[in-house]
């Protein structure tokens, strides 16, 4: 099958016409992820699509300005659009995507937002044909959007501060695994609440075994491509939710190794092998000296070596 050549088409001007032509190209489906939408500028549309029978996906942020058109959302969704509010853990915390992807491959973006307040400014919209791994790309983030849910990211951001006032760190939740895996290639270790300042912790369970994160873990820091690494990201994150479930929300995966520092001497460390998007920058690359007396005898090595 011949890949249509790649062509890329800039407006500055009557972006609503535009958005409104190439939506109603649309054959089977779309899904558009826009913080700022004017539903009734759009629900014309929107209603020949399901009309057309072309799946209608749409998220926007659960905004004063979209909350006012809740009517209209509702009519949407009873004809067949599917239609999510994504609410955010707080003022701080925006989904501003412009996105829309028009049967899996054209690809609408820019500064754009799809409402009438955007007329009034200089905005920007591009549309993509021809680049199937970018339309991919987007599809890939409309569907991880899809899975935000407010109450595990607000888990995930808000962190209590450390019990020592004088070191002014964070608290966060570290799964780490011992220096040894089991002779059945599975990862053992304890969960910790660690302070990522003075790393003083307390442990909150122990004796967590997984062969399968072992395989995701060692797949992900070899990862080739972005693509990959996403794709593992989500299947950590999803064997992850066992303890989630059980209120302990992990913001990263460590495992006890050592470090040369000369022909003659090593130290112990805590090296991070995963860390959840939505902890930020709050958990160290590694925890110098420290193993968290995380401890599982075996009879294989895996060392981490400079």
């Amino acid at each position: 099958m011949n890949r249509k050549p790649m062509h890329l088409e800039i407006f500055f001007e009557n972006q609503t016409e535009i958005i409104k032509k190439e939506l109603s190209s649309a054959e089977f489906s779309v899904h558009i992820a826009v913080a700022w939408l004017n539903f009734k500028v759009f629900s014309e549309i929107i209603l020949e699509l399901i009309e057309r029978k072309v799946k209608v996906n749409i998220i926007c942020s659960s905004n004063s300005s979209n909350l006012k058109q809740i009517d209209t959302i509702e009519h949407l969704r009873k004809s067949g659009a599917a239609i999510t509010l994504v609410e955010m853990p707080s003022v701080k915390n925006h989904m501003h995507h412009k996105f829309c992807i028009i049967d899996s491959e054209k690809i609408l973006n820019g500064s754009f937002n799809w409402s009438e307040n955007a007329k009034k400014s200089f905005e920007n919209l591009m549309v993509i044909t021809g680049e199937p791994q970018a339309a991919r790309e987007f599809l890939r983030e409309f569907k991880r959007l899809q899975k935000i849910i407010k109450n595990s990211i607000a888990r995930l951001q808000a962190r209590k501060k450390c019990v020592n006032k004088k070191c002014g760190g964070e608290l966060v939740n570290i799964l780490v695994y011992a220096e040894n895996s089991s002779k059945y290639g599975e990862l053992t270790g304890d969960i910790v609440e660690v302070c990522n300042s003075c790393y003083e912790y307390k442990r909150l369970a122990s004796d967590i075994t997984s062969k399968q994160l072992d395989l995701y873990l060692n797949e992900y820091r070899g990862a080739a491509t972005e693509e990959e690494a996403y794709q593992l990201d989500e299947l950590i994150q999803e064997e992850l939710s066992e303890y989630i479930n059980h209120d302990i929300t992990i913001h990263g995966i460590g495992k006890v190794g050592r470090k040369l520092l000369n022909r003659h001497d090593e130290e112990m460390r805590t090296e991070m092998l995963w860390t959840n998007v939505f902890a930020g920058n709050k958990v160290p690359e590694y925890f110098e000296e420290e193993t968290f007396n995380v401890y599982y005898d075996s009879s294989f090595t895996n060392d981490f070596l400079d």
